[in-house]
């Protein structure tokens, strides 16, 4: 299982502590047949998460089977990072038909 998001979801260096991104004890939650890797980090949009490499690092990493768990929003709204859709489109940045293609069989969930 992978998850790609922004603060909301991210591992929080400990000096940030008690606040915690929903994704640090995710994988408390399964046991070990399930690895649950966190590629979220702070700050960052739709964008700047695909043009950093994360995306790519999580596409090539991919099974079949595997989940994606996608998390954005807040940050695709600010104007100095790079989102995907243009400032003045009035449309959802993130819902299923605007996930990057899916040439294998996995599960994104936004």
């Amino acid at each position: 299982m992978y998850l790609a998001g922004d603060s909301t979801i991210a591992v929080k260096e400990p000096r940030a502590y008690p606040e915690t991104g929903w994704g640090m004890p995710f994988a408390w939650f399964f046991d070990s047949t399930v690895s649950v890797e966190n590629y979220a980090k702070n700050g960052r949009s739709t964008g700047t998460f695909i043009a950093e490499g994360l995306w790519q690092k999580i596409e090539s990493s991919l099974q079949e089977g595997d989940y994606v768990l996608i998390q954005f929003g807040h940050n695709d709204e600010v104007p100095t990072k790079k989102a995907i859709l243009p400032r003045n489109n009035t449309k959802p940045t993130c819902n299923a038909s605007s996930a990057p293609p899916a040439p294998k069989k996995r599960s994104p969930y936004l």
